[in-house]
């Protein structure tokens, strides 16, 4: 077996990607491709990398990755997608979305999108903690997990609240009648039981996933763990979060309880 450097992997793949992509767009078009497409769409810090890595390797079909769904979406594939799904009615569609706990996922994309909420590149800052509490507080725009869900609604006619969300199990398919399904499932489910979950929703009976973008492993690791352990975070902040309908939808009393108690003064 002839093994192939990584670094030669990721040039062969930058450039046979679009390709690859484009060619199952267009047997999608002709109605060659007896696979549902698979759009993994997401809030952002919700171990969706990994997901849509491990997919774009092993589903045969098309696997798109965003955060949005629109006509001019900068994202060519996204925008190939949106024009098909609005082509005809009942167009199959299979969605993954991760959900995580609002104020660990605030903090997770604040580090991510570090330039643009503090001014300055990472390498660069000399915040102390408490001052990135207050540029994380004033800058980050918090309510993206809050109304992520109502894009559901509004793209695929799926009224993610209208059903009970089995907290404890974290993870539940939804569908909208009209060839949408829709999974949804805790981004902090043990590795085995995602791919279980997520290899029988995509028919994939040995799927497997290999972790991408993970915090820890970033340029940010140090600061992001000491801002997770010592930094605490005002009332008002955490009842806003607590008792939000996305917090009290998808997750136990007991972990609201928890996360407070991690944050709070």
């Amino acid at each position: 077996m002839i093994m192939i450097p990584e670094e030669w992997r990721q040039r062969i793949r930058y450039h046979l990607d679009p390709l690859l992509a484009a060619g199952r767009f267009f047997k999608l078009r002709r109605g060659w491709d007896p696979h549902v497409p698979v759009f993994v769409f997401q809030m952002g810090k919700v171990a969706s990398s990994s997901i849509y890595n491990s997919l774009y390797e092993s589903y045969p079909g098309i696997v798109v990755h965003d955060h949005s769904f629109r006509a001019g979406h900068p994202n060519l594939w996204v925008r190939k997608l949106h024009r098909w799904y609005h082509k005809a009615e009942k167009r199959p569609l299979k969605i993954i979305s991760p959900v995580r706990e609002p104020v660990g996922r605030n903090v997770s994309a604040f580090f991510h999108n570090f330039e643009r909420d503090t001014g300055v590149p990472y390498r660069e800052h000399t915040f102390s903690l408490e001052e990135l509490r207050t540029l994380f507080l004033e800058n980050y725009p918090h309510r993206i997990p809050l109304i992520f869900f109502d894009k559901m609604e509004k793209h695929f006619g799926i009224d993610v609240y209208a059903h009970p969300f089995p907290r404890d199990k974290g993870w539940r398919v939804l569908e909208n009648g009209r060839g949408v399904e829709l999974l949804i499932l805790h981004h902090d489910l043990p590795d085995p039981q995602k791919e279980k979950i997520i290899g029988t929703f995509t028919g994939l009976s040995a799927f497997e996933l290999v972790n991408a973008n993970v915090g820890r492993n970033k340029v940010y690791a140090h600061t992001y763990r000491d801002f997770r352990e010592r930094v605490k975070l005002p009332e008002a902040y955490l009842d806003r979060m607590a008792g939000s309908r996305y917090f009290r939808h998808f997750y136990p009393e007991e972990t609201i309880r928890q996360v407070r108690e991690h944050w709070e003064i």
